[in-house]
């Protein structure tokens, strides 16, 4: 496989041992929409309105290669939506809002870069999965991965339907505005995906180090050999079934004017969501952590079915329904003198339970999971994927098929939705026409979307050091006073995997733990001035983003969300991903004073006027903090073998975290331009725990500079009171200074190019054009 694989691969094109190639992704992008909108007037109380949108577009990507070993794909999105208002006035202090909409999202996807890549090389691929396997590297030299991030293949689909059903009512009575209703929604999703249908396979510098030497080997030598640490797929035919969730609300607010200064609003809002489920409930499957395993001399943890028939549990979800969902809503706004005014509010708020399921298809579903004892390779690549011992196609309803692989397990929390608590204070104050508004807005979260593993060893048994990898029936094993935990589990396995809490499986994801805490402080001030034709508007945040376990609303929470040690969650508490401290935007508007109704020719003739007048010149400056890079140690020392930890922290090292070099000197073909010290953080030794947090306010990459620009010329050809036609020409340059901000700095702990810049954060100069015709 690797003598077929090396000629894909591109010889580098810069002068270093790491980070030694630049390719510059593309994007064909292709877009057209439409819509029509129609309104109805029965009387001047009751009214229709109707609107529908239709939108086809395609996105062909190119990323970090060319070729079968690229990582882009081709995307289509063909998206419409249906909506129907309804407006009538039962009163006159009386209005009801109805609102009925369908929409649907259709995706689809297509892999041509690779399709007949998988069998080319030498894997046993046919049909629609015949691409490249993903292939990836775990370890210090920190390479780059080959084939889709998501084993996309070729013809996969997803459709996600909403159907939308509310109705309003706003009631005026003495002081008070009353606004009370409902809303039904229902969500449908249904995807059609082969993906990893040709693999994934995960290559480890353990299969060719020496045994104790931690440093020693490396992850493409191990390719080379064809020694996997890791590896899985999907065994065809894969389910594609309907996935339906609801959610139902109910609320009242009353805006209520105490007095001409001082105004209220009180508010409560219900919701109850039903999680995902398989109408039925056919088809699903997870372990359930309270029932005896057969297969592992009865200790508790076995997979169980939902639906109805022999061996299932007549369940259709695996978790309660949630009725907890209440949300106040606490308001005010108090005018403290003539331009001055003074608004605040709390709240409760709850995240939304589309989470798209959890693909829990075991014993329905062909999935193949092969990981390695942290050492020998699991299996030669050369030979494929084999099925595990015992295989049978589905479906299997043995509480057994699962073990000693990893498994999902859904617990009384998986159908809480998270909970967001909000609060805010702003001033706003008008002086000589400036506007000036100045906010705290700060929000903590909590039984947030997460994912916990319960099958992680306790870091007290880190202090057993080496011993841990060694197999269970090795004479090393025997001599420490190391035994199966039951008569049946496999020599091979090492004494780490004995002493897990469920020995029979790796890792058992509680999915939608609801641990995950989020803290969000932030100071917002906003400035407007309008000079007549001239606008200008400037806003500035001051910002901190922490929290642990979660990073995204939906799906598992992995990578950038998972703790070092999930016996001590809180150890995990760190900025957030996405944090950036500073932002300040500038935007301006200019209506240039030339033209009819205008300063200068407002009596010229019409072509005159057709030339020189509708003329806007807009700019929108930006300039912020760098974003955030993780901080972990390469190859989790902590990982397979040892505690079976997700990620193992770095160390903090000595020295400052900066060089203090200035960004603009930043240069990814020059070494000695490192944006931080390579001594600020160390790799965690072998059997400990990393003391740096996983993100540092100051391990960001390099601040972002942007200015653009927008003119736009609107000629009117034909005049007319109703339905004018209007001709709107417009460019738009990006990055119009053509500003360099290097970025992509490597922040791999060990890595010879720590520190370096290896593209920049925002492209080139660019510049668009268009034409819209308004009728």
């Amino acid at each position: 496989m690797a003598t077929k694989l090396i000629p894909l691969i591109p010889n580098p094109n810069v002068n270093s041992l790491a980070s030694n190639y630049n390719f510059v992704n593309t994007s064909a992008f292709d877009r057209t929409i439409w819509s029509l909108k129609f309104d109805h007037a029965f009387s001047s109380t009751n009214r229709v309105a109707f609107f529908f949108n239709n939108e086809v577009q395609a996105q062909d990507d190119i990323q970090n290669f060319a070729g079968p070993i690229g990582n882009g794909l081709q995307n289509f999105q063909k998206p419409y939506n249906y909506r129907v208002n309804h407006d009538l006035s039962i009163k006159p202090n009386l209005l009801m809002h109805t609102t009925f909409s369908y929409s649907k999202t259709r995706q689809t996807w297509d892999n041509p870069a690779q399709k007949g890549a998988g069998s080319a090389l030498g894997f046993a691929l046919t049909g629609d999965s015949d691409a490249t396997p993903r292939i990836m590297f775990s370890g210090a030299a920190g390479l780059s991965p080959y084939g889709h991030p998501d084993s996309k293949v070729a013809n996969g689909a997803q459709f996600n339907t909403q159907f939308w059903l509310s109705q309003g009512y706003t009631m005026l009575k003495g002081k008070h505005e009353f606004r009370f209703g409902w809303a039904w929604r229902r969500f449908e999703t249904l995807g059609m995906d082969l993906a990893n249908t040709n693999g994934r396979y995960t290559f480890n510098r353990v299969q060719t180090g020496l045994p104790g030497v931690t440093n020693s080997g490396h992850e493409f030598a191990s390719l080379l050999l064809g020694g996997v640490d890791i590896a899985s797929n999907v065994v065809p035919p894969v389910l594609f079934d309907t996935t339906k969730y609801y959610d139902t609300s109910v609320y009242f607010q009353d805006n209520w004017k105490v007095s001409s200064r001082l105004t209220l609003n009180l508010g409560l809002r219900y919701e109850l969501p039903i999680g995902w489920h398989v109408p039925g409930g056919n088809g699903y499957s997870h372990v359930d952590i309270n029932v005896p395993n057969p297969g592992a001399g009865g200790r508790p943890g076995a997979l169980v079915f939902s639906g109805t028939g022999p061996g299932r549990n007549g369940m259709r979800r695996f978790y309660p329904d949630d009725h907890s969902a209440i949300g106040p809503r606490l308001g005010f706004a108090y005018q403290l003198a003539s331009k001055t005014v003074i608004r605040g509010g709390w709240s409760i708020y709850y995240q939304g339970m589309s989470s798209g399921g959890c693909g829990c298809r075991a014993g329905f579903a062909g999935t193949n999971d092969l990981q390695s004892d942290g050492r020998n390779a699991v299996l030669n690549w050369d030979n494929g994927i084999p099925r595990q011992p015992g295989y049978r196609p589905p479906p299997i309803i043995d509480p057994t098929i699962v073990n000693y692989q990893s498994v999902q397990y859904q617990g009384p929390t998986a159908g809480q939705p998270g909970r967001i608590y909000n609060w805010s204070l702003n001033i706003q104050h008008e002086i000589k026409n400036f506007l000036i508004d100045v906010a705290y807005q700060g929000n903590r979260g909590t039984r947030l979307n997460s994912t916990i593993d319960l099958n992680q060893l306790p870091t007290s048994l880190l202090s057993r050091g080496s011993i841990l990898s060694a197999r269970i029936d090795s004479p090393a094993a025997a001599a420490a006073g190391y035994t199966a935990p039951y008569a049946s589990f496999p020599g091979n396995l090492s004494v780490a995997q004995s002493l897990r809490p469920y020995p029979q499986y790796l890792s058992v994801s509680s999915l939608f733990a609801a641990y995950g805490r989020s803290w969000y402080d932030s100071l917002q001030a906003k400035v407007e001035r309008r000079f007549g034709a001239l606008q200008l508007a400037a806003n500035y945040t001051w910002s901190k983003s922490l929290g642990y376990g979660h990073y995204r609303q939906v799906f598992g929470q992995g990578g950038t969300a998972a703790p070092q040690d999930f016996y001590n969650l809180s150890d995990a508490k760190s900025f957030m991903p996405f944090d950036i401290p500073h932002v300040l935007n500038i935007m301006t508007v200019y209506d240039l004073p030339f033209g009819k109704g205008r300063k200068f020719a407002s009596n010229g003739n019409a072509f005159t006027n057709a030339l020189i007048g509708g003329w806007t010149v807009s700019g929108l400056m930006v300039y912020r903090k760098g974003t955030l890079i993780q901080l972990v140690t390469p190859g989790n020392p902590l990982g397979n073998g040892v505690i079976f930890a997700p990620q193992t922290k770095a160390n903090i090292g000595t020295g400052p975290i900066r060089t203090g070099i200035d960004r603009t000197t930043l240069d990814p073909n020059n070494p000695s331009t490192r944006w931080f010290n390579a001594s600020a953080f160390t790799a965690a030794p072998a059997y400990t725990l990393g003391n740096a947090a996983f993100f540092h306010n100051e391990f960001r990459q390099p601040a972002v500079f942007s200015e653009n620009l927008s003119i736009v010329k609107r000629t009117t050809l034909w005049a007319n009171d109703k339905n004018p036609v209007v001709l709107t020409y417009r460019a738009d340059g990006f990055n119009i200074f053509n500003r360099t901000n290097f970025g992509g700095v490597n922040g791999t702990i060990g890595n010879a190019a720590f520190g370096r810049p290896t593209a920049v954060q925002v492209g080139a100069r660019l510049i668009t054009m268009g034409l819209r015709l308004e009728f």
